[in-house]
């Protein structure tokens, strides 16, 4: 729908889709922000309207911040913005670790997708009904082995990400629209939306009622008008 107006790049971050996570790099989020600001350079791009969701929402605001030329705006949808405690961290976290990590990862970690994929699933779209769109995502890659370690890095580096990023939000100069689902449950709008929005100078708010983390499915316009005002106001 974007691309029907702009040139849309959609990027898979390190270890997620086809794209590889070489364990010689500790990938925070400020690592996957500098990978994709060279992408974006290398061929021909930018500044451009950086648009993250969930965890890539701390990919956008270090593009934001360490990456200024090549970032013209950012739509930022369910974002987690603050070291807010999160229960779910420790134990997603455990197949990051060396060795054991890699057992994890390689045997009990699918399984365990698997059985509890659909509850987490059903938690996402809340307090919506799981949209019939989702029915084409490829679950199966996500319970790969190698994505299964870059999803329990990121979790592992999500709070102390969160935490850094955050003691810089009052130096953005760029067009920033939040959007965040009334009833999220993973990324409460409370406290993270709507602090966001009264760190960063001229940033806007937009709360999406009866939806969840994963609103972008339902209303997938309101994303569009989002990405283009963000546009116009650069």
């Amino acid at each position: 729908m974007a691309a029907e107006h702009h040139r849309v790049i959609a990027f898979d971050r390190a270890g997620f889709g086809y794209s590889d996570r070489p364990r010689s790099k500790v990938w925070t989020a400020a690592a996957q922000a500098d990978l994709i600001a060279k992408a974006l350079k290398q061929i021909g791009v930018g500044p451009a309207i950086v648009v993250g969701h969930s965890w890539g929402t701390l990919v956008a605001l270090a593009m934001g911040l360490d990456h200024r030329e090549a970032t013209a705006g950012l739509v930022l949808l369910s974002g987690y913005y603050y070291g807010s405690a999160r229960p779910d961290v420790l134990p997603s976290s455990i197949p990051a670790i060396p060795l054991l990590g890699d057992l994890i990862a390689n045997t009990t970690a699918p399984l365990t997708g698997l059985l509890i994929g659909p509850a987490a699933v059903k938690a996402s779209f809340a307090p919506a009904q799981i949209s019939e769109k989702f029915a084409s995502f490829p679950k199966a890659m996500a319970l790969r082995p190698s994505q299964v370690r870059a999803t329990a890095a990121d979790t592992a580096m999500m709070i102390p990400g969160a935490i850094a990023l955050s003691k810089r939000y009052g130096e953005f100069d760029l067009p920033v629209i939040i959007m965040a689902g009334q009833g999220d449950l993973i990324a409460h709008v409370g406290k993270h939306g709507e602090r966001l929005v009264g760190e960063v100078k001229g940033a806007e708010l937009r709360i999406v009622p009866e939806q969840g983390h994963l609103f972008h499915y339902e209303v997938p316009e309101q994303v569009v008008t989002a990405i283009a005002d963000a546009w116009r106001a650069a």
